[in-house]
C-alpha cells in the first residue's frame, strides 16, 4: 500500500511539473509582449510610384517632398502620444539617409517624407526602413513592466513550491 502511495505521489509530481513547464514558455512570451518593444528591420517602401516623383515636372525626376510614406506598424490610438516610433533608420541598398537632411520623420504618426538630395535619387530602388514600435499589449510605465516581469518569477516559485510540497509532504 505504501509503495502504491509513493508511486502515486511521484506520478502526480511528474505530471504537475510537466504541466507547469509547458505553461512557463507561454507566460514568458506574453510577458515579453508587454515589456519589450518590437523591432522592424528592412521594411521595404517602393519609391518607384508616380506620386513620389516629380517625373512629369522635370527631367531630373526629383522627389515629391509632399508625398508622405507610412510605416506598416504606425502608432495609433494610445500609442500616438505614449509610444511613438523609436530607433528610426532609413536608407536604400547602398547608404543610410540623414534625418532632416534627407528625410523628415513624424514618429508619433509613423510617417516620413523624403527631401530632394543627391542621396534620395530616382530609380527602382526600395527604401528600407527600420524602427522600434509598441505592440498592442505593451506597458508604457516602467514600474508596470517591472511588475509584469515578476509574474514569471512567481510562476517559477509556484512550480518549485508545488514540487517541494508534493515531494516532501509524505516524507516529513
Amino acid at each position: 500500500m505504501e509503495t502504491t502511495n509513493k508511486l502515486g505521489i511521484i506520478l502526480t509530481l511528474f505530471i504537475g511539473v510537466i504541466v507547469c513547464l509547458a505553461m512557463i514558455p507561454d507566460i514568458a512570451s506574453n510577458i515579453q509582449d508587454m515589456t519589450v518593444k518590437r523591432n522592424v528591420a528592412g521594411e521595404a517602401h517602393t519609391l518607384d510610384v508616380a506620386a513620389a516623383w516629380n517625373v512629369s515636372l522635370d527631367a531630373a525626376k526629383t522627389i515629391n517632398e509632399s508625398y508622405i510614406y507610412t510605416v506598416t506598424n504606425a502608432p495609433d490610438d494610445w500609442k500616438i502620444n505614449k509610444c511613438p516610433l523609436e530607433g528610426f533608420t532609413i536608407g536604400n541598398s547602398t547608404e543610410n539617409y540623414t534625418v532632416t537632411t534627407d528625410y523628415v520623420l513624424t514618429a508619433s504618426a509613423g510617417t516620413y517624407y523624403l527631401m530632394n538630395t543627391s542621396t534620395t535619387i530616382y530609380g527602382g530602388n526600395d527604401t528600407l526602413v527600420g524602427y522600434d514600435y509598441c505592440d498592442d499589449g505593451y506597458i508604457t510605465n516602467s514600474g508596470g513592466r517591472g511588475i509584469a516581469k515578476m509574474i514569471l518569477i512567481f510562476a517559477a516559485f509556484g512550480l518549485l513550491g508545488y514540487a517541494v510540497y508534493l515531494g516532501a509532504k509524505d516524507f516529513l
